[in-house]
């Protein structure tokens, strides 16, 4: 337009700072000004608004704008100086970088506007940033009913919190991956959660779940880790002793057996049967009992 617009960025409803610099290009020959901004103009009350991104956190989002409001362009900077932006046909355009980018960012909405006299409205165009965000925390929720019990099925629950787009969440018991889990995300896509059943058994007891959280835009991980108690009823095993021929035991011989036991929590008493008759430790009955050993002396028929 002529006169050359006034051009103004604002962060939301916030006037910003007049640091951007306004660009013209007039027969392939290009003039630069700093565009003054000491005045307030009225927000248009609803300009068109439009989604940029998503750009990764710790980069430059630069947005240039034809003061004809007729285009617009966005480029993402890793983290380096911005580029001279082309030029436009001969049209002013102004450039607002901001950087490096941070969760602050997430969902800025920037207008920009441009005026050229007192009597017709200004005209503007609105952007809103989009991001690229790794996770902020990864925690597993053990259910309520603690300690786990053999056979009794629960829900374990990891909350991933802060990721954009919503992770990718698996699970490990041990080194192998569980595959079965459901996946929800909040409305928000703040949150995502994530959920398996378990089905305790005693060979679960000492290992651990883990809950991995991965972002492939914003390359980055997170997990937590949950080791298992598992309570389950005590499983015997009852052996000859080490040294004795099982295979040659006559008449007269001393028996020595082993009671092998695996049990959460430990075992509190071991007793002994012989023909469902508790064997009580007596040494002139030839019965000797010791913790988990059980001699029996001159057996006979």
């Amino acid at each position: 337009g002529r006169p050359r617009p006034t051009v103004l960025w604002f962060q939301n409803t916030h006037l910003l700072d007049s640091h951007m610099e306004s660009e013209v290009s007039e027969n392939s020959v290009e003039t630069f000004s700093r565009v003054g901004m000491t005045t307030l103009s009225p927000v248009p009350p609803t300009p068109p608004v439009y989604r940029e991104g998503p750009f990764n956190v710790l980069t430059l989002a630069t947005t240039t704008a034809l003061a004809t409001l007729g285009k617009k362009r966005f480029n993402t900077l890793t983290l380096a100086r911005p580029t001279e932006a082309p030029a436009f046909g001969g049209e002013p355009y102004n450039t607002l970088t901001l950087g490096p980018l941070s969760r602050k960012h997430l969902k800025m909405l920037l207008t920009c506007e441009a005026s050229n006299n007192n009597i017709t409205l200004p005209i503007s165009i609105a952007v809103t940033l989009d991001m690229n965000l790794p996770p902020l925390s990864v925690e597993i929720q053990p259910p309520k009913s603690l300690p786990l019990r053999e056979g009794e099925q629960q829900e374990i629950v990891c909350v991933v919190v802060g990721a954009r787009p919503p992770p990718t969440i698996t699970w490990w018991s041990g080194y192998q991956r569980v595959l079965q889990a459901t996946l929800t995300t909040s409305a928000d896509g703040n949150m995502t959660t994530s959920s398996v059943v378990l089905t305790p058994r005693p060979e679960h007891n000492g290992s651990f779940l883990r809950c991995v959280a991965e972002t492939h835009a914003a390359p980055a991980s997170l997990d937590d880790t949950w080791y298992l108690v598992v309570h389950y009823v005590p499983r015997a095993t009852c052996t000859y002793g080490a040294s004795l021929d099982a295979a040659n035991i006559k008449e007269g011989d001393d028996v020595y057996f082993e009671c092998s036991i695996q049990a959460n929590p430990a075992v509190i008493r071991v007793s002994w049967r012989h023909d469902e008759k508790v064997l009580v430790h007596n040494v002139s009955a030839g019965v000797i009992v010791s913790n988990q050993s059980l001699v029996l002396q001159r057996v006979t028929r």
